[in-house]
């Protein structure tokens, strides 16, 4: 079995999902796909002795337009689809969102999506962060097509917020503690 972690940069992935990862890599060919552009040359070496296979992923620019999110969705669906995944974790508000779009395009058995804090994406009311929840929502309303998919959330708050704003709901929603390994 194949399983995919995204991640939006090595450093995240390393401090916050590394544990898990490497726990199924032992009976699982584990493969990330992140930014590797600030990774240091012991972290490819920490990833290479886990049997972690890391696939490059530009991370997409800040003050990105229409054009370079569309490019960013289309590189990272490409790369899912190269590795043939059976099982894919999205981990992080902006990635999980990403990978709700491209859900139905690519060839899973199951994707789940790891909500690792919604801090200032949900919080505040001005126009930027209304967009953004409008987008995300919009893009969650793409899994609605498929069953395939579930949410993680690490903290109460973040998953109460799914809930009630119906974007997710209890059934394909799962709190856990720490970052998932031996909770």
């Amino acid at each position: 079995m194949k399983i995919c972690f995204v991640v939006i940069e090595i450093g995240f992935f390393l401090s916050h999902r590394f544990a898990l990862a490497k726990a199924i890599s032992n009976k699982h060919k584990v493969v990330l796909i992140t930014d590797t552009s600030k990774a240091k040359s012991g972290d490819f070496l920490q990833l290479e002795d886990a049997g972690i296979e890391i696939i490059p992923l530009k991370k997409r620019q800040q003050s990105a337009t229409l054009r370079e999110y569309l490019r960013y969705v289309c590189e990272l669906k490409k790369k899912i689809n190269a590795c043939s995944p059976e099982y894919v974790f999205f981990t992080g508000t902006e990635i999980s969102m990403f990978g709700a779009l491209i859900h139905n395009l690519i060839g899973t058995k199951k994707s789940f999506f790891l909500i690792t804090g919604l801090g200032p994406f949900f919080l505040p009311n001005n126009f930027k962060v209304r967009l953004f929840r409008a987008i995300n929502k919009i893009a969650y309303l793409f899994l609605m097509f498929n069953k395939n998919f579930r949410f993680i959330f690490q903290n109460q708050n973040d998953m109460d917020i799914f809930l009630d704003k119906n974007i997710s709901n209890k059934s394909n929603s799962l709190l856990i503690s720490g970052s998932g390994i031996n909770t």
